[in-house]
């Protein structure tokens, strides 16, 4: 027996408990939660109503009780699933996981949105999160990360000063997955969400 849902590791992805003794196929119906409604409709995962069911997730932006998972909604750092609820996937363009929190304020994967000097911040909280990680062959992946990202908005910036690139604050919402606009973005495009003839097509 557990509460909430059971992550099951297959294209079936959740479970909820049965005081049967039988669990339930959780993921039978694909809805559109909390989204805009120009946005292609995601595969999240739905319930039935059940009153023994409890909600035990949290959203990892607003701790709002939440469990519905989609494959557009991921870390945009480490790109494992997320629990976002429909306001803070409003509010948000791009998400981090709890072991990344301390990095949503400057780890971005879309900089096409933000002008030199927010990139020029997000350049130095960036090489002061890299620096705080010691002793360095502990943290080696995580400021290797760092490091990559601190190239790729260095770049950004060289781009933007030679006019090479423009800021575009109106840039849709791109998926962290397949990097596809969530108008495009169904959700099929993470983990067993994936079908293998899309994984072989790529």
């Amino acid at each position: 027996f557990f509460k909430g849902i059971n992550f099951t590791f297959d294209k079936r992805v959740a479970m909820k408990p049965d005081l049967s003794s039988q669990c339930t196929d959780f993921g039978r119906k694909s809805i559109l939660a909390g989204s805009d409604s120009n946005e292609a409709q995601p595969n999240t995962l739905e319930l039935d109503n059940d009153t023994d069911y409890e909600v035990v997730g949290q959203c990892v932006e607003c701790l709002t009780p939440y469990d519905e998972l989609c494959g557009s909604r991921v870390c945009t750092v480490c790109r494992d699933l997320v629990l976002v609820c429909p306001t803070c996937q409003k509010e948000k363009r791009e998400y981090h996981c709890n072991r990344h929190a301390t990095w949503k304020h400057c780890y971005f994967s879309f900089l096409e949105v933000f002008d030199r000097q927010e990139l020029d911040q997000q350049r130095l909280e960036l090489i002061k999160l890299r620096n705080s990680l010691s002793p360095v062959p502990k943290f080696k992946n995580a400021r290797r990360t760092l490091a990559r990202q601190i190239d790729k908005v260095e770049q950004r910036i060289e781009g933007l000063v030679h006019n090479q690139v423009m800021v575009e604050r109106g840039a849709p919402r791109r998926c962290r997955s397949c990097l596809e606009p969530c108008t495009v973005c169904n959700g099929r495009c993470w983990g067993f969400w994936k079908d293998s003839s899309e994984s072989e097509s790529e």
